[in-house]
């Protein structure tokens, strides 16, 4: 029994030393299959530069409205970035395509290879005078010329010379043929529109400044007694020198017998829109002469592009019909009584301009006559009464561009 016991003491020995044996394994086994991080060494890529272009040591901020420039180089390209100044795949333009675009600095590059030009087109947003969100992008991407060299550009100057002058006196003759620019067109980074002609008809005008472009066009700065108004073209077609007259005292010349009146057609009749080739927005006028006995005499219908029509009548009868030029001259005069009858279109052979058209009513019809205005963009039409009352109308045809009158 003492040597079983015995036997009993070592085999439990035995295996308590086993199993301490095989934990220690384990630990060790578990130890070694841990896997140490490495720590890798940080390491700065040195940066590659355009063998061409070289390193940027400097830059400067042009100014878009000063110093202008034409590319000349025949063989010259405008690259998108500098990094790709002189690859193939990043060619922007070259001179065929903007030879005649007039290009300022955006920005000025000097580097270890010399010196090279951000370039910026010169824009002519025309009646877009505001750069929407959604035009951003677009006005962004035709403004960027892109990256040339200095050789590649000659000194050019948009405005020739520029004076002052002393409220010189105008008014408006034409207003659809041109309008008031925040600068004589493409003298400066961005020109458009500020103010269209079609309210200013009846309004005294003043030159302050006058200058001549490298073409030799004359633009004249133009305010109005109240407020500072923009650049505008000068040219005998949309601008008459001199003091304003009232084309009803002017030219139907009423007599101490006679009394004058006036009608004009009302903004919200004129829809309040401009066009790019009308004076949609003109308000119509229409001057009624009577005798000492009430009856109508002489009528003065003024368009809706600033051209009088006069109307001789006798015992209400129709007698001589005048078309008027801008410049308040004879342009057609019509005395057969046929067409006084029906209807006589104005309108010039090889001149673009809008046609007016007069259509005279039977004295069996309340009305007397009709004047309608065909422009590119819309119509305008003054029907007269027999009793001297006048209605207006004025509309765009459809799918014609027009801006809101309250962007000008």
């Amino acid at each position: 029994m003492k040597k079983r016991y015995i036997l009993a003491a070592i085999l439990v020995a035995l295996l308590v030393s086993g199993c301490g044996q095989n934990n220690k394994s384990a630990k060790v086994s578990a130890s070694s299959s841990t896997t140490k991080k490495v720590v890798k060494k940080k390491t700065t890529k040195k940066q590659k530069y355009n063998p061409k272009v070289g390193k940027v040591i400097s830059s400067t901020k042009g100014d878009l409205d000063g110093a202008t420039f034409k590319f000349t180089n025949k063989k010259g390209k405008f690259y998108r970035t500098l990094q790709g100044y002189g690859k193939k795949s990043s060619i922007v333009s070259d001179y065929p395509t903007d030879k005649h675009s007039t290009l300022a600095i955006f920005r000025t590059y000097k580097t270890t290879k010399g010196i090279f030009y951000h370039v910026m087109i010169y824009q002519d947003d025309k009646f877009l005078n505001t750069i929407s969100k959604d035009r951003m992008a677009e006005y962004k991407w035709y403004s960027n010329g892109g990256y040339v060299k200095p050789s590649d550009l000659t000194r050019f100057y948009p405005v020739k010379q520029q004076w002052q002058l002393n409220n010189v006196p105008y008014y408006v003759a034409n207003p659809w043929q041109h309008s008031v620019w925040n600068a004589p067109v493409m003298t400066k980074h961005r020109t458009y529109v500020t103010h269209v002609l079609d309210r200013y008809t009846k309004t005294q005008l003043y030159a302050t400044k006058e200058l001549v472009k490298h073409n030799g066009v004359h633009y004249l700065y133009l305010r109005t007694a109240d407020e500072n108004l923009g650049w505008v073209c000068k040219g005998k077609r949309n601008l008459v020198q001199g003091t304003y007259t009232d084309p009803g005292a002017q030219l139907l010349n009423p007599q101490s017998t006679e009394k004058m009146t006036e009608q004009e057609q009302s903004t919200k009749s004129t829809g309040n829109r401009v066009g790019v080739n009308d004076s949609l927005s003109t308000q119509q006028r229409l001057y009624v002469v009577r005798n000492a006995q009430g009856q109508i005499v002489r009528l003065l219908a003024m368009t809706m592009d600033n051209r009088p029509v006069q109307i001789n009548l006798q015992n209400g009868k129709p007698t001589q019909l005048i078309n008027y030029s801008y410049q308040r001259n004879i342009w057609k005069s019509v005395t057969s009584q046929k067409k006084l009858a029906t209807h006589y279109l104005a309108r010039h052979e090889y001149i673009e301009t809008p046609q007016v058209e007069t259509t005279f009513y039977p004295k069996s019809q309340n009305k007397l006559v009709k004047i309608k205005t065909y422009g590119y963009d819309g119509a305008a039409s003054i029907t007269i009464q027999r009793d001297g009352v006048a209605k207006f109308n004025s509309y765009v045809y459809k799918k014609v561009l027009t801006y809101p009158l309250s962007h000008y």
